[in-house]
């Protein structure tokens, strides 16, 4: 069976609860920094800054790999500007008129419509290479 069929563990469910939990909370630093007097896009970028610390500092400690291919890095940034930039920035421009309880809601399901978009996006892609129209076209 290969490492991505496995089935999940214990510790990837305290894992995703983890990840949950602390998305839930963002709405209490999010409540403080929105109308603090420092716009939304400073905010912002301290809050990657120290995250960005952080997870280099866990990545060192525990002896991960940060080494990968130029186009690894390409979707990566991709990643972080569609995903995480901006959708950050919306939450914060959108907790100047929503309250903080339905903002916690929402941004703890960020990880879950994410979970499914990914199982999404995989299976329609397994579809297409696996479709009969894809195997039986000769290519000329």
């Amino acid at each position: 069976m290969a490492t991505r069929d496995r089935p999940f563990e214990p510790v990837d469910y305290g894992l995703y609860a983890l990840t949950v939990i602390a998305w839930s909370a963002s709405w209490f630093a999010i409540e403080l920094q929105v109308g603090s007097g420092v716009s939304n896009e400073v905010n912002l970028v301290w809050r990657f800054a120290i995250a960005t610390l952080l997870m280099f500092a866990w990545a060192g400690f525990s002896g991960r790999r940060l080494r990968f291919p130029i186009t690894d890095h390409l979707r990566f940034a991709v990643l972080g500007i569609l995903i995480f930039s901006s959708n950050f920035l919306f939450f914060y421009y959108g907790a100047g008129y929503l309250v903080s309880g339905l903002l916690s809601v929402v941004f703890s399901l960020a990880s879950v419509i994410n979970m499914l978009l990914g199982a999404w996006s995989s299976a329609s892609a397994r579809r297409r290479a696996f479709s009969p129209a894809a195997s039986s076209a000769s290519p000329e």
